[in-house]
C-alpha cells in the first residue's frame, strides 16, 4: 500500500491483506528521535496487532534508522494505550498540565 506520507505505516492481515490499522513513527529532528503513534480499526482491538505491529516497527527504527530514542505521547485517560506502552517498554517521564486541544 502506498502511503502519502512517510511517517504512517499501514497495518494488514496476513492472510487477507485487508488494512486494520495504521502505525506512525517520525523523526523528531533531535538527538535521532522517533515519536510513535497507531490507529486500529475497533474490530481489532485487544488481540495483539497494536503490540505485534508497534515492536516490530520500534526494531527497525533501532536497527535499520539508528534510533536513539523513541517517544510517545498518550492522554492518560487512555489506559489501554498506557498499558500498552509500558509493556513495549516506554516509561511515563511525565505528565502535561496543559496541551493541544482537538
Amino acid at each position: 500500500m502506498i502511503a502519502h506520507n512517510p511517517a504512517f505505516y499501514a497495518v494488514e492481515l496476513k492472510a487477507s491483506g485487508k488494512v486494520i490499522g495504521k502505525l506512525y513513527l517520525k523523526n523528531q529532528d533531535f538527538f535521532d528521535s522517533y515519536e510513535l503513534g497507531y490507529t486500529f480499526n475497533r474490530n481489532y482491538w485487544g488481540k495483539g496487532y497494536a503490540s505485534e505491529s508497534a515492536k516490530a516497527l520500534m526494531q527497525y527504527a533501532f536497527t535499520e534508522l539508528s534510533a536513539r530514542r523513541i517517544i510517545a505521547e498518550a492522554d492518560i485517560r487512555n489506559t489501554r494505550f498506557c498499558r500498552l506502552l509500558e509493556k513495549l517498554g516506554f516509561r511515563r517521564e511525565g505528565v502535561f498540565i496543559q496541551s493541544a486541544a482537538f
